[in-house]
Parts: structure tokens; C-alpha cells; sequence
């Protein structure tokens, strides 16, 4: 429930957070850090072909091994164990009934699809994605809820949002803590036209503030049919994303990114929700029609946290000049290539922006792709819970079948991504933002990322790493001036899909590895 107040003794708490030069609260508490252990783990990329396929003539045949043998780099740095951010089943039926719309809905629901089987087991929860609110010193975390009167996860009639509140121990706060939240204010308002019609428009955006509790399901509007002729149904918002926007007045704010079926336009469109101003708006792709489908993109907002890093390290680490570079955790999708029916992973991809200032144009290319990884990750199995009820099956057995249907593990988001402390000649360094760095100086970063995962589509879990920076600025190709794209051409020349190409061979050989070791499946 949202309780609407104007803290009058808010506005200079916030001004003085944002005007203070004292650096932003940590992700990571310090006991966090220092009781929580790291173990080694290798990553396997195939980085940009461009050296070893320009020049070459139409006739020349790239043979795989060759290439990816070239093309591989393999190199570790540190994960935690896994730790599972679970959720209280009857605190979120709770506070789902507690939206006259939505308790209306499930209420329908229940009378058109009598289910059988017990309530629990007809709710899964995953997905969830989570951003760092520095100014709250809090992760943000949004995970999907799906209602499937079956029991089965991809079977779902409908699915919410919901919020929780994690600390610097990602430990979640109690229920019912309140945060006096600041939000961009925009009243609709009427013009009466000289003919009797009315206009509306948006008022100047104002700041204001409100009490918000959590945990919260996000009240979103959903469009839905009890009915259907091919009977798949799937409302609600799917597969949420958050990022971190500053709103027009400065202060951070979580952006959600979701589809959803929209009936009017008879088809699964995206979607983006302010939920601090409860405000949702249709994705529009400027001057493109909407795709059959739209789902499974996010749009990200630059600079990045990274991207504040000093000017001389920046400078020591010898980027071509006019070249960004974004990290993300993809997912591949393949199909009986060795356990079950499909496999789903994890795979790192650094997207690299060039900048030509002659043409004044950006190019966009994949510079490095990872084969499939798990970050040490337990992966249930896809597990159908109306087995159980049923008497079909039983937990015992049905926890063996890792390789039954799918096997499923997707990356949901990057909670965060901070450097703690830079190490110059092994001397360490807490605040480096005014540190000086020659080219002899050896650099060590001590970064961490939060990686949210799920996996079977029932859980939601966080894994840390420690020292990606360090694997990343080992990749050659970023700093390879021949890599650099400037025209189109570049982007074009045959053989320059190789490192997702090999990538997929890489990931292939993971999923024939992981089936021998859980019972196998079929294989292309």
C-alpha cells in the first residue's frame, strides 16, 4: 500500500546526500566482505576474429578448429557460493489481495480453472532482478510471481511483480519497513476546447515524496481473458529487468523493464514502469513497426558505475580512444544437444561501441562471447509439480532428472558491479580517485558483481564474483587499434560471426559434458 505524505524534513536530507562529496555507500558491507568466501573459477571466451579473417578472399575456407583454437582465451577469477533470496509465500498472497483488481482476477481465475492440486504449489517465483539505490543504501530487488492453476511453470495464467528490500548482507529487510521515497509528479490535467471537446496533457513534472512499505506487489494495470481458442494464456508482466535511472531532479531511481500482453494491440509488447511514480509506458522503437514479438531486451543508460573510474587508470589501460565497452550476461538456448529436450546458461558478452568522428557515427559489434557458464550454480531440475500431488511421482525421484525437459539457469541481472580498492605495485588503495598511474605501474582491481540467477523458472538466488576486471582488461581484442570499426564494411566482412560461432561449439561440448554426468539426452 502506498501512504502519499510530504516529508517537509525530507527535501534537505536528499539535497545534502546529493551535494555531499563523501563517497557513495559500498554494495557490500564490511563484514560482508571479509566473512564471505571466494573460490577460483575459469571463464572460456572467444574474442573478435578480425585479425585472422580481413584480407582473406571469398574463396577461403575458415576451418573451425583452427579458428577457435586462435580465437580462445581462458583465464579465472573468484565467485562465492550460492545463496538463495527467498520470498514468504503468505506475505505476498497477502499483499496481492490487498489490490481490489488483482484479489478480483485470482478470484476468476480459481472459478474457471478449479485447480486441484494445493495452493502452494501453483505459484512460482523467479526471475528476480535487482539494481544497488546508492542514495538509499539498499539493493532494489523485482522478481516475477507466476500464478499457473496447473502446476506447471510454463503453463502460467497470469504473472505479478514484486518488490524486496535487501541490506549490504543481502539480508532482507523486515516487512512493513517504510522509506520516504522522492518521485517526479505529473498530474493529468483538462482543457476545454471552444467546441465543447476536451484535451488532456501532462502538468510539469514536481518533486515529491511518499512512504512506501515493503515488501510491495507493483500495482500494475494487467489486460486479461478467462477464455482463449488456442488456450494459452500468459498475462501479467514477464521477465522484469531493472536498471538505475536519475530522474530531472537528481535523485536515483529504479526503471523496470517487462513485456506483456497487450489485447488492444493483440500481441506481447515491452513495457517500462517507474515504480516510484507508478508511472508505465509502452517501448516504442522510433520509426520501426513493433516486431511480432517484442520481449527479452533491456535498454541500459550510460555511464555506467565503471564508467567513473579515474581518468589515469582509464588512460593506463590503453582503450583505443572513442571506444566503449559494455558488459552483460546473455543466455543461450540450445536444443538436444546433450541433456534433455534444451539447455539454458549463461553466457558473458562484451558489446563494444565504436565512434568514428568523421561520420559522426556509432558502430556496434560483439567483441568477446563466452561459452556457457554456471558460476558454480545447483540447477534444479524442471521439475512438474502436479507429478507430485498426484501421486505420478515423487520429490526424490523427480530431483534426479536433471536432464528431463529442460534444463534451465538464466542470468536476471547485474546487481551491481563496484571496485573497493585498486592495487598499484602491490600497495592498496581505497580511494584512488585522485591516484597517478604511469604505463610501468602494475594494476590489480578488487572489484565484486552481484549476478542474480534462477533457475527451472522457481528460484531466485545471487552469486558474488571478485577480479572480472582483472579477466577483462586481459582480453586483447579491446585494445587491438586494428578492431576498430569506422565504417560498415567493417562490420560486414565475412567470418566475423567466429567468436559466437565457437562459443556455441563451447557450449555445446558443456551440455554433452553436463548430460553424461546426469543421465544424458538426445544430441543434434
Amino acid at each position: 500500500m502506498f501512504i502519499v505524505t510530504m516529508a517537509i524534513d525530507t527535501l534537505p536530507h536528499y539535497q545534502r546526500l546529493l551535494e555531499s562529496e563523501k563517497q557513495a555507500p559500498f554494495p557490500l558491507s564490511d563484514s560482508f566482505l571479509e566473512n564471505t568466501e571466494f573460490d577460483s573459477i575459469s571463464l572460456r571466451t572467444f574474442t573478435d576474429p578480425y585479425p585472422l579473417i580481413v584480407g582473406k578472399p571469398q574463396t577461403y575456407a575458415f576451418e573451425a578448429n583452427f579458428m577457435c583454437s586462435e580465437l580462445e582465451f581462458e583465464d579465472t577469477f573468484e565467485k562465492s557460493s550460492q545463496v538463495y533470496l527467498n520470498a514468504d509465500f503468505e506475505y505476498f498472497l497477502m499483499k496481492l489481495n490487498e489490490i481490489k483488481e488483482y484479489s478480483k482476477l485470482l478470484t476468476q481465475a480459481r472459478k474457471r480453472f478449479k485447480p486441484t492440486i494445493p495452493e502452494k504449489h501453483q505459484w512460482f517465483r523467479f526471475g528476480g532482478s535487482s539494481v544497488w539505490l546508492p542514495n538509499l543504501g539498499v539493493h532494489y530487488m523485482v522478481s516475477r510471481v507466476l500464478y499457473s492453476p496447473s502446476g506447471i511453470p510454463n503453463k502460467a495464467y497470469v504473472s505479478f511483480l514484486y518488490i524486496q528490500i535487501f541490506d549490504q548482507n543481502w539480508k532482507e529487510l523486515p516487512k512493513g519497513t517504510k522509506f520516504t521515497i522522492p518521485f517526479e509528479e505529473r498530474k493529468t490535467l483538462y482543457h476545454t476546447n471552444i467546441d465543447g471537446t476536451f484535451q488532456t496533457y501532462q502538468s510539469d513534472p514536481k518533486l515529491n515524496f511518499k512512504v512506501v512499505e515493503y515488501p510491495q506487489v507493483l500495482p500494475i494495470p494487467i489486460d486479461y481473458s478467462l477464455h482463449t481458442s488456442s488456450g494459452k494464456y500468459y498475462y501479467g508482466p514477464e521477465d522484469p529487468r531493472i536498471i538505475l535511472r536519475s530522474n530531472p531532479f537528481g535523485f536515483d531511481e529504479p526503471l523496470i523493464v517487462f513485456n506483456m500482453k497487450d489485447l488492444k494491440l493483440a500481441k506481447r509488447t515491452m513495457f517500462r514502469y517507474l515504480p516510484f511514480s507508478n508511472n508505465l509506458q509502452v517501448f516504442r522503437k522510433r520509426n520501426e513497426p513493433y516486431a511480432y514479438i517484442e520481449k527479452n531486451w533491456t535498454p541500459f543508460l550510460t555511464p555506467l558505475p565503471l564508467a567513473n573510474l579515474p581518468a589515469a587508470i582509464i588512460n593506463q589501460l590503453n582503450i583505443p580512444s572513442n571506444r566503449q565497452v559494455y558488459l552483460g550476461w546473455a543466455r543461450a538456448h540450445l536444443n538436444n544437444c546433450g541433456c534433455g529436450e534444451s539447455m539454458y546458461r549463461p553466457n558473458m558478452v562484451l558489446l563494444v561501441e565504436d565512434y568514428d568522428k568523421e561520420s559522426d557515427k556509432f558502430y556496434y559489434k560483439m567483441g568477446d562471447v563466452s561459452s556457457y557458464f554456471d558460476f558454480g550454480a545447483h540447477v534444479p531440475p524442471w521439475s512438474d509439480h502436479s507429478q507430485v500431488d498426484q501421486g505420478t511421482g515423487d520429490e526424490a525421484s523427480i530431483e534426479n532428472l536433471q536432464c528431463h525437459g529442460r534444463n534451465v539457469l538464466i542470468p536476471n541481472s547485474i546487481a551491481y558491479w563496484e571496485i573497493s580498492s585498486v592495487s598499484k605495485n602491490d600497495k592498496t588503495y581505497y580511494h584512488f580517485k585522485d591516484l597517478t598511474v604511469s604505463s610501468a605501474d602494475a594494476l590489480l582491481f578488487n572489484d565484486y558483481m552481484g549476478v542474480t540467477l534462477s533457475g527451472a523458472d522457481q528460484d531466485v538466488s545471487i552469486v558474488h564474483l571478485r577480479g572480472l576486471l582483472n579477466y577483462v582488461i586481459k582480453l586483447p581484442s579491446l585494445f587491438d587499434e586494428e578492431t576498430v570499426v569506422s565504417s560498415n564494411d567493417g562490420l560486414l566482412l565475412r567470418g566475423s560471426d567466429w567468436n559466437n560461432k565457437c562459443a556455441m561449439y563451447s557450449s555445446k561440448e558443456f551440455c554433452k559434458e553436463y548430460g553424461l554426468r546426469y543421465g544424458g539426452g538426445n544430441t543434434d
